[in-house]
């Protein structure tokens, strides 16, 4: 029996030293994609294609010959972009990476089609160390009908990190310049772009994020933004942020209206001056649109600050039913530890999705995927419970 028991033991400990190196090896993988040069299959007379991407993992080798490891399943799909060739798609996607493991997944293209069968644009398959390993971790694969897929990896930032630290701001336009033709009126939005630090040099920017279209408005106010400060700025209050404003284009041709850079700390130190100042009509926390030397009007910070998230856990001791309570307390006695966490602030590619009508609502990058059973405690040892709750301010 004592020998048995060893081996057991022994073979349980190896399963966990087994598991501690496996865990060792994994790390959560963030993936954005952008095409060029698609082949348009809209048809004669129809236009150009609205491109969307579907990201599929690719079943492990282990599961195909043994039945073992990961299935094949759907990562997700990307938002649709319409009239366009050379797509930036904003959504993300998440997966866990083994780096002791080949890890491979499909990214096929498709043209939406609103009155019948989308049309496929091709498919490319790639490795997620081939991606790592390259340079800036950003591989090109082309399409057999034409075309190139681009992938970009990146570490992707801790879950907790992602859904506590926030940043909320608004803009507003003043005086934008009219772009649109001597009978028109623009219809503007803007996308914010991160800085993308690569190896090797070949740094670049990325879009994050794309508000939506105000149609014929020269001093639009826009809906108010929330992104992650790590998918804005890697946590950086101080790096450089790009916001771009378009003139939106049912083409997909959309015309610049100019730039601007700034950081979260700078965002939230205009919109302080901005209110501060509000009841004397000055507008301290303006940018000023440039494209080149041009001026294309000003763009007001209406607000900018943290979202913080507090968490509040309450511990609560009480006696055993069969345990005297202590002299002179009629009652058990109770502990209450309130832990609460907080928060810090630090401040986030290509055209929005045209239709008929172009979109009124904003694109958010966006995704995403036996022990031994435990003695029972003894008699003496109180039960515990524990009570959560978050509040988001």
């Amino acid at each position: 029996i004592t020998t048995i028991t060893s081996i057991i033991m022994s073979n349980n400990n190896n399963d966990n030293n087994n598991n501690n190196k496996n865990n060792n090896n994994t790390e959560r993988i963030q993936l954005s994609l952008y095409a060029q040069n698609l082949k348009n299959v809209a048809g004669l007379f129809k236009g150009t294609s609205d491109p969307y991407a579907v990201v599929t993992q690719i079943a492990s080798l282990s599961h195909l010959n043994n039945n073992n490891g990961e299935k094949p399943h759907i990562l997700g799909k990307t938002e649709v972009i319409k009239n366009t060739l050379s797509p930036h798609w904003v959504t993300m996607f998440d997966l866990e990476y083994d780096f002791a493991k080949e890890l491979k997944i499909n990214v096929g293209v498709y043209d939406e089609i609103r009155k019948g069968d989308n049309k496929s644009m091709g498919s490319v398959i790639f490795e997620i160390g081939d991606i790592l390993g390259s340079r800036g971790n950003i591989k090109a694969k082309r399409l057999k009908n034409g075309g190139t897929i681009f992938c970009r990896a990146r570490k992707a930032p801790p879950k907790e990190v992602t859904a506590a630290a926030t940043f909320e701001f608004q803009l507003k336009g003043m005086k934008l310049k009219n772009v649109d033709g001597l009978f028109g009126k623009s219809d503007p939005f803007f996308e914010v772009s991160k800085y993308i630090h690569a190896a090797g040099g070949s740094n670049a920017w990325q879009v994050v994020y794309r508000s939506e279209v105000i149609q014929n408005n020269l001093n639009p106010t826009w809906k108010s933004v929330q992104i992650s400060f790590d998918d804005l700025c890697h946590s950086n209050h101080d790096e450089s942020i790009r916001i771009t404003v378009k003139d939106w284009e049912k083409s997909g041709k959309h015309t610049p209206m100019g730039h601007f850079e700034t950081t979260v700390n700078e965002m939230i130190i205009m919109s302080t001056n901005n209110n501060n100042n509000n009841n004397n009509n000055k507008t301290t926390g303006g940018y000023t649109l440039k494209r080149g030397v041009k001026q294309f009007g000003q763009i007001l910070v209406v607000n900018a600050s943290a979202i913080t998230t507090t968490t509040t856990t309450t511990t609560t001791t009480e006696a055993p039913a069969d345990t005297a309570p202590p002299p002179a307390v009629a009652a058990p006695s109770a502990t209450a530890t309130t832990t609460a966490a907080a928060a810090t602030v630090v401040p986030l590619p290509p055209p929005p999705p045209p239709e008929e009508q172009p979109p009124t609502s904003p694109t958010k990058f966006g995704i995403s995927t036996v022990g031994l059973v435990p003695m029972a405690p003894p008699l003496a040892v109180p039960p515990t419970t524990t009570t959560t709750t978050t509040t988001t301010t």
